[in-house]
């Protein structure tokens, strides 16, 4: 990556860093158009890939041990945001906003299987390990 938190083995967080697209159903309209950036369609590009990559290039590879995964995907950003403990922790009365994940699954990202409809993807082809195999928010499963 050539961060050097991520060189150390100590990111605080991590977020995609660009959300650029060239797909003509994800353009924000013109603020003189109908709707404003209001009617850009909502999601961050890439969002299915986060975990998937950290793990497979962080964990697996021994850059990140499970401990600083957690930080760096939940609890550090919840600081960052203002909502910790309630998001980015599990104990009693958090969320239980959480994902249980099998570091076994080997998979190829394609486009076409993404939950969201982007189109394209910069990861397109490129070979993870580990997946969601549930998904909860709130308490409740999501997935």
């Amino acid at each position: 990556r050539g961060d050097p938190e991520w060189e150390r083995g100590d990111p605080e967080w991590e977020a995609p860093k660009r959300a650029k697209t060239t797909s003509p159903e994800r353009q924000v309209p013109t603020w003189a158009a109908d709707g404003g950036a209001m009617a850009a369609q909502a999601g961050v590009p890439e969002v299915e890939t986060r975990l998937p990559v950290l793990c497979s290039h962080g964990v697996a590879t021994g850059r990140l041990s499970w401990p600083v995964l957690a930080a760096v995907s939940a609890t550090n950003p919840a600081r960052l945001c203002g909502l910790y403990p309630r998001k980015g922790a599990i104990q009693i009365g958090s969320d239980a906003d959480l994902v249980l994940w099998d570091p076994s699954v080997e998979w190829t990202v394609t486009a076409a299987a993404f939950h969201q409809q982007i189109g394209s993807t910069q990861h397109e082809g490129l070979h993870l390990q580990g997946a969601p195999i549930l998904t909860m928010l709130r308490g409740r499963v999501a997935f």
